[in-house]
């Protein structure tokens, strides 16, 4: 086992070296989504999804867990899970929603520990509905603005590029007229927004002028951003031929010291050389993927940002499926020219439905992206020239986030969070303040009696890789001197924080109906802030109980093992002794320190002397074993925990795995606490620890046709091994 977790550390260590000698940073991303996105109380969702590489060469990501996050409008974690993918990178989960209390939106978002190595700590988020719907309105007489110039603002005397999005009060898309008015006077440019509410419009600013746009609704004016002296950016690409210009207001702005950096996954950062005003670069061979274009100053602090897709938009692959189906049949539809191997991920959503995303737009775009709009929501339903052109307007409005511009002044990147390929659990140990060096640790899962061995540093820190255990595994922790001695050690897990609970961006960024005040700073400053949550604001809900906790008992020997449930029962047993003689099979002592059979059958096994400093001690023929916490010395103290902070008791009989484990050769009582306190630094012989498992689904994953007549949207995605990622949508009947 060593040999193999030296082969992941170097192999992990080799990976990082080669991404910081190209300055690139590798990262992973990920697709997931609900099956479903409207739920009751008590559901249980269904979660499918997909992580990559972002590095094009590889695809594949190099991670093997993600963790998936349920949590409320207000930022309270409600669940989390840690999920297994397969070796491609597929996973499913369900997830209970016994918990949520309370009907509304919910958000879902995933992650894997190698991605936390990213700038920003928001990571792709999808909402989730419970007890209720998002309310779909079809008033369009008050409409709402929002206004996003090439390069981040405008400047005077150069046609430029401006995005364009127009929505109603809740947010929803509009399609509609508009009109550019000069002054509120001149019409200089007339438009259309598209389904997804998003245009693209190009006019030349001039000094002292104000600007305006205005739609038929109720004639409505917006105040388009003013200009500012700040020079920007215009970009093209034409066959793989990328052209820079910077546009400034005047010729001493031209002439100030300026730096052009382009970043790409697949060759990662480069400085681009500037001449007169234009930069050139030949993309011959870029594979497809975002590029990001950084304007800077001379302190190369960025002054203009621009995000490009490299890539041809038109899809590979063609699906073929019939439009009506009844209840009792079973989804069926083809792709054509689909490589084998492929991932493919169905959903079955209502008509009206505009929430889902698709497995296209989050591994292309808004793992790297981030912006205040979302991504076009009917982009897989439109033809190939509507589709690049909301594309297009939406890149207007996005940045990216994945990397920072302070990758400019690093002399390499670094990764503070390795690549997650297997369960570890590492902390220190101690005895009187000092650290337990070359000390054996033995980890022991109670569930599968799985056991793993360790030693401890000059430090006395240890990391010891598990198997994988399920959640809610206990795991039993004994530490050996270089003498192989037990004693009272103190143990200390390392810390383990979860990133920051971010929520997803509002799209509150609105141009004002008034023409005199500037909104481009407004809404810059809106648009950069964000609210983030640290881990002690965090509230993790209880999970629901089960109904069914204690049936797996039933195969136990009755007089040897007692739960709750028998002990309610008997409201005789007052204390941990009562329970113990109930057993009829031992005997407890006066003075309440020894615990021995009735029977001699035993008599044959000696137990070891128990000593403390030199002298004998009195010791219990059988140990007592709470909460994982072997205890057979001095027991009397603990004979008196009453009945009703009991959960379970057991006896276990000499040469049981249980009890050799616990070196107890007469067998123990192993006790169960109903109220377990956190144990973060614990004296003593052993502890027994908790950490976050893999999560289990509770259901097999099924395709079903929904039982209720109506029209829907099947979303198809496919993630071929050749890299190529598709989606579909097609809308059908269901009838009777």
């Amino acid at each position: 086992m060593k040999k193999t977790v030296f082969t992941i550390i170097f192999l992990c260590s080799v990976l990082i070296q080669m991404m910081a000698q190209n300055k690139i940073l590798v990262s992973e991303r990920i697709f997931l989504t609900p099956t479903h996105v409207y739920y009751d109380k008590n559901d249980t969702v269904e979660i499918i999804g997909q992580i990559l590489s972002t590095d094009y060469s590889d695809f594949y990501p190099y991670s093997r867990y993600v963790y998936l996050e349920l949590f409320d409008k207000d930022s309270k974690l409600v669940s989390r899970q840690k999920v297994r993918c397969n070796d491609k990178g597929c996973f499913y989960a369900t997830m209970p929603l016994g918990a949520i209390k309370e009907n509304g939106k919910y958000y879902l978002r995933g992650y894997t520990q190698f991605m936390r190595n990213r700038k920003n700590t928001y990571y792709p988020t999808v909402p989730l509905y419970v007890g209720s719907r998002p309310v779909i309105s079809t008033d369009n007489h008050t409409i709402k603005a929002s206004f996003f110039p090439e390069g981040g603002h405008l400047v005077n005397n150069h046609s430029q590029n401006i995005s364009i999005y127009l929505c109603n009060t809740i947010n929803q898309p509009i399609e509609t007229n508009y009109w550019i008015l000069k002054n509120g006077v001149d019409t200089i440019y007339n438009g259309k927004t598209s389904h997804s509410g998003l245009s693209i419009a190009a006019f030349t600013p001039e000094k002292n002028a104000n600007y305006t746009l205005q739609t038929p609704q109720n004639k409505q004016s917006f105040k388009i951003p003013s200009t500012e002296r700040i020079p920007t950016i215009q970009t093209t690409i034409h066959k793989n031929r990328l052209v820079c210009r910077i546009l400034s207001e005047n010729q001493e702005s031209s002439n100030t010291p300026l730096h052009l950096f382009i970043y790409h996954n697949s060759f990662g950062l480069k400085e681009m050389s500037i001449d007169k005003g234009l930069a050139v670069a030949d993309m011959t061979g870029c594979t497809p993927g975002v590029l990001t274009i950084w304007l800077t100053d001379e302190q190369q602090i960025p002054i203009a940002q621009k995000v490009l897709w490299t890539s041809d938009i038109k899809d590979a692959t063609e699906l073929e499926m019939k439009s009506v189906f009844r209840m009792n049949e079973k989804l069926s539809f083809c792709l054509n020219d689909t490589v084998p191997g492929s991932q493919t991920f169905v959903r079955i959503v209502p008509a009206w439905d505009s929430q889902s995303i698709s497995s296209y737009a989050m591994l292309n775009f808004t793992n790297e992206l981030s912006s205040s709009l979302p991504f076009p929501p009917y982009y897989n339903e439109e033809d190939e020239k509507n589709r690049r052109k909301d594309l297009s307007s939406w890149l207007l409005s996005a940045k990216q986030s994945m990397i920072g511009i302070d990758i400019l002044k690093e002399d390499s990147i670094t990764y503070p969070f390795p690549i997650e390929a297997g369960l570890v659990v590492s902390g220190t140990i101690s005895q009187d303040h000092h650290p337990l060096q070359e000390a054996s640790v033995q980890i022991y899962n109670t569930a599968n009696q799985d056991a793993t061995i360790t030693k401890t540093d000059a430090n006395g820190h240890f990391d010891a890789q598990l198997k994988d255990y399920a959640d809610g595994t206990k795991l039993y922790m004994q530490a050996y001197s270089k003498k192989g001695e037990t004693g009272n050690y103190l143990y200390k897990l390392d810390d383990y924080a979860f990133p920051p609970i971010q929520q997803p961006e509002t799209y509150s960024s609105y141009a004002e109906e008034t023409s005199n005040s500037n909104t481009l700073a407004s809404y810059h400053t809106r648009l950069d802030s964000t609210k983030t949550y640290n881990l002690d604001e965090v509230v993790i809900a209880r999970r629901a109980a089960n109904k069914k906790q204690y049936e797996w008992v039933k195969n136990r020997n009755p007089f040897e093992y007692f739960d709750r449930n028998f002990l309610e029962k008997k409201p005789n047993l007052q204390t941990l002794k009562d329970i113990i003689i109930y057993t009829n099979l031992v005997s407890v002592s006066s003075d309440n320190n020894c615990i021995s059979w009735k029977s001699k059958r035993y008599d044959h096994i000696r137990p070891a002397r128990l000593t403390q400093n030199g002298d004998a001690v009195v010791f219990s023929n059988i140990a007592l074993v709470i909460n994982g916490l072997k205890i057979n010395y001095n027991i009397s103290d603990f004979l008196t925990i009453p009945a009703t902070d009991i959960e379970s008791v057991e006896l276990v009989r000499p040469g049981k795995p249980y009890a050799l484990y616990h070196d107890a050769p007469l067998g123990l009582f192993d006790v169960k606490m109903r109220y377990l306190i956190k144990k973060e630094e614990i004296s003593s012989n052993g502890i027994t620890i908790q950490p976050l498992g893999i999560s289990v689904p509770t259901k097999k994953h099924e395709i079903k046709l929904p039982q209720a007549e109506g029209k829907y949207k099947v979303l198809i995605d496919v993630i071929s091994p050749d890299r190529r990622i598709n989606s579909f949508v097609k809308e059908i009947e269901v009838k009777k």
